[in-house]
């Protein structure tokens, strides 16, 4: 409901007068969702339990605040607001945006544990290579082969600091199924052995790759696989919680209305608890029961 950088009179003054001016909202931003949809709004962060599904801690910066820059603020609020929760937590699941190094030290350094993010490949291209039966590595960090198949990532080699990378096509870990290999790839490639190709890869080729927990294994993908929880938290919040639109400028009545949103969200869970038995955030059961 405000205007960018529109300011209000602090005087009684009638007319104009060179009394000073504050902003009629101090925490507003322009938030950009893509080229050609932006917004004149606040930006939330917020830290939820996988298995909860309940929101825990929030914080409120501009609009136009980077991603990447609102994690560590964030983090220190759970901490200060969940000290026993905080010390028993081994992973924090976050989107792209926040993969960089200076987030993975911030994880580190605020709640020693691990941050779990996709790849985020930012401006980098894919780069051709002159490895055998290899056509290039893409801008994810994948060994993609002649036959135009990603390669599976089945481990690495620590000694050597290398991925460890093989045949999605005839390996029979890694098999997937509807990929066909032609033959004159398949004797380029690895001179038709059984099992395939077998591809060793340096860490610093692909440093946009978590050497710690590489985002293209088995590992990566199922403690990742938890962070949609976020997204259903958020939607709920927007549409049952009257969250999606603050009716109230400034920053302090923003975290009040967010701080509202997240307590009732809390009541219909406990509610919930008490007449089914089981912790949800309750919201959507409880509308269609009315509905019925």
């Amino acid at each position: 409901e405000a205007t960018l950088n529109k300011t209000r009179k602090t005087c009684s003054c009638e007319g104009n007068c060179d009394c000073p001016r504050v902003l009629t909202d101090d925490n507003v931003g322009v938030m950009r969702k893509s080229n050609a949809v932006s917004y004149i709004a606040h930006k939330l962060s917020m830290v939820c339990g996988v298995r909860s599904g309940l929101p825990l801690t929030r914080e409120v910066f501009k609009g136009n605040t980077p991603d990447g820059k609102t994690l560590e603020p964030t983090l220190e609020t759970f901490k200060a607001e969940h000290p026993e929760m905080a010390e028993q937590l081994s992973f924090i699941l976050a989107d792209g945006i926040y993969q960089t190094p200076e987030n993975q030290k911030v994880t580190k350094d605020v709640l020693q544990a691990k941050l779990v993010a996709p790849i985020n490949p930012r401006n980098r291209k894919d780069k051709p290579t002159t490895a055998r039966g290899i056509e290039k590595i893409n801008r994810y960090g994948t060994p993609i082969c002649i036959s135009g198949h990603k390669m599976e990532l089945r481990g690495s080699d620590r000694e050597k600091g290398q991925y460890i990378y093989t045949c999605p096509v005839f390996h029979p870990n890694a098999k997937q199924e509807g990929l066909t290999c032609p033959l004159a790839n398949h004797a380029e490639c690895c001179n038709g052995a059984a099992q395939g190709r077998v591809f060793r890869m340096d860490f610093d080729q692909t440093p946009q790759v978590d050497v710690e927990l590489p985002q293209h294994g088995r590992t990566f993908e199922v403690l990742y696989s938890a962070r949609t929880i976020i997204e259903r938290i958020f939607g709920i919040l927007k549409d049952g919680y009257s969250l999606r639109r603050v009716h109230k400028r400034g920053k302090q009545a923003v975290e009040a209305h967010v701080d509202r949103c997240m307590i009732s969200m809390h009541i219909m869970a406990n509610m919930a608890y008490h007449q089914t038995g089981k912790a949800n955030c309750g919201w959507t059961r409880n509308r269609l029961q009315r509905a019925n």
